[in-house]
């Protein structure tokens, strides 16, 4: 569903050929892969965020209106949840964090959710791709797995965006498995976090 609205507000025109049918096309063009997963090319991500932005089909809020702390929830994701998430929320609550689950919002409007955050958190996952709708300089704040050396792609991301990014360590109830584990969160450590994410913040 995001590439179709993705296509409609770049005012790219598209078909979409029907399932289960046979089609013979003369001349076929594919595009190559313009990065590799974690490794992206910092002009491409640039103007494909500029270009959304920029979209007479999004009406973003206006600059004081860009304030939020909005927190990317996966607890109805079927893999890397936060098992003990009720004290996280406490934590996230005291820090007046806006829990959303990104999947139950339609693309335009998570572009519209993000442009609103000046800061996003959350476990890692595809929703802190959206720091890409976010104003330049703005704060990311990700949790990843302990034992995870070499997965930095929203580190990268976050550099290629001049945005400000922040990690916590989480533990993992699957050993060597990040991508399919839940995680548990030291909850002293992730207020000691977010208390000084908020100096940052207003400094």
């Amino acid at each position: 569903g995001f590439i179709k609205e993705s296509l409609e507000i770049l005012e790219i025109p598209f078909i979409i050929f029907e399932q289960n049918k046979l089609y013979k096309v003369k001349n076929l063009l594919i595009t190559s892969h313009v990065g590799t997963a974690g490794n992206y090319h910092k002009e491409a991500i640039k103007k494909i965020s500029k270009s959304i932005i920029n979209s007479q089909k999004i009406k973003l809020p206006n600059v004081d209106e860009r304030n939020k702390k909005i927190w990317i929830s996966r607890q109805d994701a079927d893999k890397r949840k936060i098992e003990n998430f009720e004290e996280v929320k406490e934590i996230l609550d005291k820090y007046n964090y806006e829990i959303v689950n990104y999947e139950k919002l339609n693309f335009k409007d998570q572009i519209i959710m993000s442009n609103k955050a000046k800061v996003i958190g959350g476990l890692h996952g595809g929703g802190l791709t959206n720091m890409l709708f976010m104003d330049t300089g703005s704060l990311i704040f990700e949790i990843r797995d302990e034992n995870d050396y070499f997965n930095n792609c929203f580190f990268t991301l976050s550099s290629e965006l001049n945005h400000k990014y922040f990690y916590f360590l989480g533990k993992a109830n699957k050993e060597n498995d990040f991508y399919a584990s839940d995680y548990i969160v030291d909850i002293k450590k992730l207020d000691k976090e977010l208390k000084e994410i908020e100096k940052i913040i207003f400094d």
